[in-house]
């Protein structure tokens, strides 16, 4: 949806905080394997665990890196625009837009504190959303999530 601004149409906020919960899956299936790997103790595991960590990590933030489109926006017709120009977003806008969102990635480490230091970050974003219709991560990034 390139073109001037007064075309763009605000994302409505159950669209995003349904999509950024489908492109979340990934973190969900690493706190799920971390805290099982918690209690086995073999090193192909273990291994296996930090692998998931990075590839997590990249996923948090490259999601939108595809002209805009993140898998959930995808799904919901959304996408990300830079809020100057009105272009998707590239890889530049999506490593800035989520790079509030790493601590969430590195939570798991925290041990029984990490799901708690999750939760919280994620309903401070949402709570963020809700009241300016606007996420941390826009700012961070300079961009806006737009319905097409």
């Amino acid at each position: 949806m390139d073109g001037p601004k007064s075309n763009r149409r605000d994302a409505p906020v159950w669209k995003r905080f349904l999509a950024g919960a489908i492109d979340l899956l990934p973190l969900a299936m690493f706190l799920a394997l971390n805290e099982w790997s918690r209690t086995h103790t073999g090193l192909a595991l273990r291994l296996g665990s930090k692998i998931v960590l990075w590839t997590t990590l990249f996923w948090i933030l490259l999601r939108d890196s595809l002209s805009g489109y993140s898998p959930g926006k995808a799904l919901l017709g959304l996408r990300a625009l830079d809020r100057r120009t009105g272009d998707p977003a590239g890889v530049p806008d999506s490593v800035l837009r989520n790079l509030p969102l790493v601590p969430v990635v590195f939570a798991p480490l925290l041990g029984v504190y990490g799901p708690l230091f999750v939760a919280a970050v994620l309903v401070v974003h949402g709570l963020v959303i809700v009241s300016s219709r606007r996420a941390l991560t826009d700012s961070a990034g300079g961009t806006e999530v737009v319905e097409e």
